[in-house]
């Protein structure tokens, strides 16, 4: 299937539910908490708001790859948005089309759901990795070009390691930020390390990496009042300000645990385990970080909350093993976890007294 004719079937569920939407009708949408989330939520909240009148708010999920039944207080909605998650239960959806439609912008691997507009584009091309930032931005390209969705959708699509593959976008951008992106060639890993932009989703990551949900929410805020990149780097309002000193000391935690993986990490056949002490969410930054320096190596970062242990799952250079599959398999036995992901990237969840089971499943 050719890329264009790809886009239009994965946006044509979204244009379907839009077309339905009136001005002050009430949509909400529900998001994760990283930076493809709550850039591709951005974009959404724009088009609902700006293109279409309607009355929108947002509800961080409670977990950044999950919605639980409690995330939505029994709310009566008439149009709902779920932006980047990729575990929903399918009840979540049977009571809300009580009162109305619901809409999933998504790029994990699709699940049979039910009743529901759907807008993913591994529907139609299962090996495809095209971000919900690049997906949501091609929803919101049907009714208007705009330069900031283009942006967000650039940032969240970076943040996300899909720039390379998803290159046209990053182009387009060029003619208006060209600054931001400088003379260097569409790759992930020279765009985080030589660009401006690069720098900027370091920025406004480290808001879920610092905060959380109360991180994402503050960056979304930002995303939605910024009206262009300075604004962020100059602190040019409160919740810009915010975000640079988040990072600030996100980068000097930062130092001080890979300081430590180096020292504590363990390695069992082609597993590298480590488990995370630190206040901040820097697993899947740490996971990502260090998995180009294990060649043959599975990448497994685990930190503990409250009750429950959250792993993130890379892979080097050298594994072509499906991590979404990994991660399912790794917490198969285990009661109460759930996990799954992409190919390249994954994340479980599971009761904090199973992680001893984990450990046996990865070895």
């Amino acid at each position: 299937m050719k890329r264009n004719e790809l886009v239009e079937k994965t946006i044509e569920p979204a244009l379907q539910f839009f077309s339905k939407i009136k001005p002050r009708d009430e949509v909400t949408i529900i998001h994760g908490h990283d930076m493809d989330s709550i850039c591709s939520t951005a974009i959404c909240y724009t088009l609902a708001k700006e293109i279409f009148g309607a009355d929108v708010s947002t509800i961080a999920s409670q977990f950044n790859f999950t919605v639980t039944a409690d995330s939505l207080e029994r709310k009566e909605i008439k149009f709902t948005i779920f932006v980047d998650l990729a575990d929903i239960p399918q009840e979540i959806f049977d009571r809300l089309n009580q009162f109305g439609k619901v809409l999933i912008v998504d790029h994990h691997p699709p699940k049979n759901y039910r009743d529901v507009y759907n807008s993913n584009p591994r529907i139609f091309q299962q090996d495809i990795y095209m971000p919900t930032s690049y997906v949501a931005y091609k929803i919101f390209e049907h009714y208007s070009n705009d330069k900031k969705m283009l942006l967000l959708s650039c940032l969240g699509t970076l943040a996300d390691h899909g720039a390379k593959q998803n290159s046209d976008i990053f182009k387009s951008l060029q003619k208006f930020y060209p600054k931001l992106l400088g003379r260097v060639k569409t790759d992930d890993e020279v765009l985080f390390a030589k660009s401006s932009i690069g720098e900027l989703v370091s920025i406004i990551s480290s808001s879920w990496i610092f905060g959380r949900k109360s991180g994402a929410e503050t960056a979304l805020k930002a995303l939605i009042k910024m009206k262009n990149p300075s604004e962020i780097f100059n602190s040019s309002f409160k919740e810009a300000k915010t975000l640079l000193n988040m990072h600030k000391k996100v980068s000097t935690e930062y130092k001080r645990v890979l300081k430590d993986f180096q020292e504590k990490k363990t390695t069992f056949g082609n597993i590298v385990f480590y488990e995370i002490s630190s206040e901040m969410n820097l697993k899947s930054i740490l996971a990502s970080s260090v998995q180009k320096d294990f060649k043959e190596k599975i990448i497994a970062i685990a930190q503990k909350t409250d009750d429950s242990y959250d792993i993130s799952f890379r892979r080097g250079p050298g594994v072509t093993e499906d991590l979404g599959q990994f991660a399912q398999q790794a917490i198969r036995d285990i009661p109460n976890a759930s996990g799954g992901g992409h190919e390249a990237a994954a994340a479980a969840r599971i009761p904090k007294e199973y992680i001893g089971k984990l450990l046996e499943n990865l070895a």
